[in-house]
């Protein structure tokens, strides 16, 4: 078995080593499709991956944030960067 780039899952197919030559940034947008809790966990693996993440959150996605997950995501940027901060 393979581990998954993000070092914390396992699959029965072969997968490359990531070639990551210098930390990049990635924007992630949550946008209300659901899958959320599938956002979030590619968020977690962008920051163990070493990437810097700029996130949006759209209002659907508090939504769904919170029928998906239980989660209430802070409506201003400011308190969901904190949020996600202390999160991950």
């Amino acid at each position: 078995m393979a581990l998954c780039p993000c070092r914390k899952m396992t699959h029965n197919r072969h997968m490359p080593e990531p070639k990551i030559s210098s930390p990049k940034t990635v924007t992630l947008a949550l946008t209300g499709a659901s899958g959320m809790g599938y956002g979030l966990r590619l968020l977690e693996c962008l920051l163990d991956a070493g990437a810097g993440v700029r996130v949006l959150a759209s209002q659907a996605a508090h939504v769904v944030a919170a029928q998906e997950l239980s989660l209430t995501l802070p409506s201003r940027a400011a308190e969901l960067e904190t949020w996600l901060n202390a999160r991950y």
